[in-house]
């Protein structure tokens, strides 16, 4: 079981907890119009005609990340630090897809860390 800290920010937007949804012409309200706008845009971005695209780190960005981490290795992560286990990047370098894993000694929330790194994620 790892530990999650409250997200910043969100990918996509939450919806807008206002109603009405559509106006008095049949039209989305004004909220309703720019977040559906946002979410478009968002898909679009994160999304192509193959698939999800993953965002690409060169190997200084990779190895700079997880060195940020590798300061919590024998000690539980400190509040606000957000567990990251389960992000994916492209690693155009070694043309492979990775993911990052937290380890912890055992389930508790406040385990310690035991380790953080990337793992490459075999292709067939």
């Amino acid at each position: 079981m790892t530990r999650r800290a409250q997200l910043n920010t969100a990918l996509f937007p939450d919806y807008p907890r206002e109603t009405p949804v559509i106006n008095q012409s049949m039209n989305f309200t004004d909220i309703w119009h720019v977040q559906l706008s946002i979410l478009f845009q968002t898909l679009q971005k994160t999304f192509t005609n193959e698939g999800f695209k993953n965002p690409s780190l060169q190997p200084s960005e990779i190895a700079s990340f997880e060195e940020s981490f590798k300061k919590y290795i024998g000690a539980p992560l400190p509040i606000g630090v957000e567990d990251v286990s389960g992000y994916q990047i492209y690693d155009p370098a070694n043309r492979e897809l990775k993911v990052f894993v937290i380890r912890y000694q055992d389930e508790r929330p406040s385990a310690n860390v035991v380790s953080a790194e990337w793992k490459s994620i075999p292709l067939p």
